[in-house]
This record gives structure tokens, sequence and C-alpha cells, in this order.
């Protein structure tokens, strides 16, 4: 998040789950940067933190883990529609998840 890397958990066209080993304010906005399989170009969107839980393991460096839960806020027309793609591609079964 914020200039850290962190994996999606999933991913739909209203928001995503990431997990990253920093904790969020919940209500908070995130100016996000995915990248998706076959673009070259990341999907740009701000979001809104929705919600937190931290995981009860840690990573194999001791470091705390947290999925946080977005909501897609703000997505320009070109960013959601490489996003539509991705998730239709998905259903389809051509992108293994």
């Amino acid at each position: 998040v914020a200039s850290h890397n962190s994996k999606s958990i999933n991913i739909s066209r209203s928001g995503l789950c990431l997990l990253s080993y920093e904790k969020l304010k919940e209500k908070s906005f995130v100016d996000l940067e995915i990248e998706l399989p076959r673009f070259s170009k990341s999907v740009t969107l701000r979001g809104q933190v929705i919600w937190t839980k931290e995981l009860r393991s840690q990573d194999n460096q001791g470091r705390r883990l947290f999925y946080i839960g977005f909501k897609f806020y703000k997505i320009n027309p070109k960013s959601e529609a490489m996003l539509l793609t991705h998730l239709n591609s998905i259903k389809s079964g051509s992108i293994q998840t």
C-alpha cells in the first residue's frame, strides 16, 4: 500500500482485499496502483479503507500481517475498463488466479 508491495487476496468491480505489512486507519483514503496480468500499464485509483484485520500468524521474518478491505472510490474510465477486462478474463477462465 502507499509505495509498499502488497498482495491482492481478492478483487471485484467495487473493491479489493489486500494482504499488507502496514495497518491502515479505517475510513482513510489511499491512492492504489494495481498491476494486472496482460496489461503493460497499472490500474490507478483511489480507495477507501473499509476494514482491517490483523492475522494471528506472522510472516517468516516475524512481521505482523494485515488484511485490508478497500472500497474503490475514484477510478478513471481507462483504469475501470482495464479492471473489468481483467475480471471478465478471470470469470471466463482465461486467467488463472
